[in-house]
């Protein structure tokens, strides 16, 4: 659906700013058609449309956003230079070791709220 994100710009237009990049959040990919849709309707460039897919680990994000080049857009609209760069490490030290730990680790958690079911969720979930 596209209705949601052009309602968002449109209110951004409201208060005087114009989106030059929209990350899109969504469960599954988007057709090119529905980008250059989105584009159109948002008055932004196709490749500045970029698709934030449900990822199984937070640290898969940077390869996701620099596989659909939103590092490149952001460059190329601040009119700098692009630095070498190499995610390969990134992958194999960091995602690599989240999605697949050597080992489990005990963590205690003290809080004054531990009772309560949702007071630490996010820690639970982490």
């Amino acid at each position: 659906k596209t209705k949601p994100t052009q309602h968002s710009v449109g209110k951004l237009r409201e208060i005087g700013l114009q989106a030059e990049v929209l990350i899109c959040r969504t469960e599954k990919p988007f057709s090119e058609s529905v980008r250059e849709k989105i584009a159109q309707f948002c008055n932004v460039e196709p490749e500045a449309v970029i698709q934030a897919l449900d990822v199984e680990d937070i640290y898969e994000v940077p390869l996701m956003f620099t596989k659909q080049k939103l590092d490149d857009t952001i460059l190329k609209l601040l009119g700098l230079e692009r630095p070498s760069h190499d995610l390969t490490e990134w992958k194999t030290r960091v995602v690599d070791r989240a999605l697949h730990p050597k080992r489990r680790v005990a963590i205690a958690v003290v809080g004054k709220y531990v009772q309560l079911q949702d007071a630490y969720k996010s820690i639970y979930e982490a």
